[in-house]
């Protein structure tokens, strides 16, 4: 039966995450084979080299604050920060590291998670625009339940976010146009364009605003509509 330094050996070198052993100034002593796979750098190219040469400037000061912790004995975990790859590039990379009290040495797990990092900020980015929008943008569910609220949708209507979410959109709509949010949403269902559609609605004050209306549809993961924006 293998014994576990076996075990640990072919994991150390199947492994598809990046898994390196540095010494306590944060020099890299051992690295395994996905660093060249992931980030270009071969085992020589890498031998003699710290983690700050790799390290993006602008993620350098936390990751050392980071390094010092973790050499003072208190694990890391969940530390992202961007690596440099040997064409220049950089990958976002969730680390993770605990250090041999025995030794001194450090051994550290890098995951690759560009892809989700990249997603989030393009979503921080498009909240952000929605937000600043003086436009108003909101959307509702199938049961015309209002599920988001901007800025904008405040300045025009009067009401605030917390005032509206879970809302039903039909407070917004004058008495003798009942029905016409639903009427919208089923337009949308149906995979019409709705653009500049000419209305009015009720602000919180009572007083009504003619508003040009551009609606589409919100889908799921399978491309079903799940409400209208």
């Amino acid at each position: 039966m293998a014994c576990a330094q076996t075990y640990g050996e072919r994991f150390f070198t199947l492994s598809q995450d990046l898994l390196c052993v540095m010494d306590r100034p944060g020099k890299l002593v051992a690295t395994n084979p996905a660093w060249q796979t992931m980030l270009g750098w071969s085992a020589e190219a890498l031998a003699g080299m710290s983690y700050p040469d790799l390290t993006h400037p602008d993620d350098l000061a936390a990751t050392e604050v980071v390094h010092a912790q973790g050499i003072a004995g208190t694990g890391v975990t969940d530390h992202l920060a961007r690596c440099r790859c040997q064409d220049g590039a950089y990958l976002w990379i969730l680390w993770a590291a605990s250090v041999d009290p025995t030794t001194g040495l450090t051994f550290v797990t890098g995951r690759d998670v560009t892809k989700r990092q990249e997603d989030a900020m393009r979503l921080a980015r498009l909240v952000s625009i929605i937000n600043d929008s003086d436009d108003a943008i909101l959307s509702k569910d199938l049961n015309l339940k209002i599920t988001t609220w901007n800025h904008g949708a405040e300045r025009v209507y009067g009401y605030t976010e917390e005032e509206m979410l879970g809302r039903s959109v039909s407070v917004l709509i004058p008495h003798d146009r009942d029905g016409e949010g639903g009427t919208i949403l089923g337009w949308v269902v149906a995979g019409e364009a709705i653009d500049h559609f000419e209305t009015e609605r009720l602000r919180k004050d009572g007083t009504t605003v003619q508003v040009s209306l551009s609606a589409s549809g919100i889908r799921d993961l399978d491309g079903q509509v799940i409400g209208a924006s």
